[in-house]
């Protein structure tokens, strides 16, 4: 055998072995190949660099429905810092297929702690200023049902300014 036949060889083995590795890939993108995901979850869970006990602190969260119907979703958020007991709010909503609904947590880390349509008056500024005191941490905790069935949850920590 000559060398241009050896070289030949060498070519076509290479090719099969392309081929192969081709063929397994296609195979593997044919089996996780699936129709979309219409998901419903929570697009957002927003708040400050630091939350200030005593003051209103407000969370922006957005809950989308990808899924072409209407879905009535129960967005519960929770609240601890800590050892003081868990604080939280629930919400009914419907929301319209493809599209996304915002709702606002407020609080005041001690008694104040709800979910209403609008963002309350803040100082958009507030972050800028120096906490006064030692920071501690909070946890908001937003999960989202329908039909009783867990669909999403997102979770922030931040710091807590006394």
């Amino acid at each position: 055998m000559g060398i241009a036949a050896r070289r030949q060889g060498r070519r076509l083995a290479w090719l099969l072995g392309d081929l192969r590795r081709s063929v397994r890939g296609l195979r593997q993108t044919i089996r996780y190949a699936r129709a979309p995901d219409h998901s419903v979850g929570i697009g957002l869970l927003e708040g400050m660099a630091w939350a200030r006990r005593g003051h209103i602190n407000a969370y922006r969260i957005h809950v989308v429905n990808d899924s072409p119907e209407m879905r009535d979703l129960e967005l519960v958020v929770r609240g601890e810092h800590g050892s003081r007991d868990l604080l939280e709010a629930g919400s009914n909503r419907r929301v319209p297929g493809h599209a996304a609904a915002e709702v606002f947590l407020v609080t005041d880390w001690d008694r104040l702690f709800e979910i209403v349509s609008d963002l309350p008056p803040t100082d958009p500024l507030t972050f800028l200023a120096a906490p006064s005191s030692p920071l501690s941490s909070c946890i908001v905790t937003a999960t989202l049902n329908a039909g009783g069935v867990v669909l999403d949850e997102l979770a922030i920590i931040q710091s807590l300014a006394e």
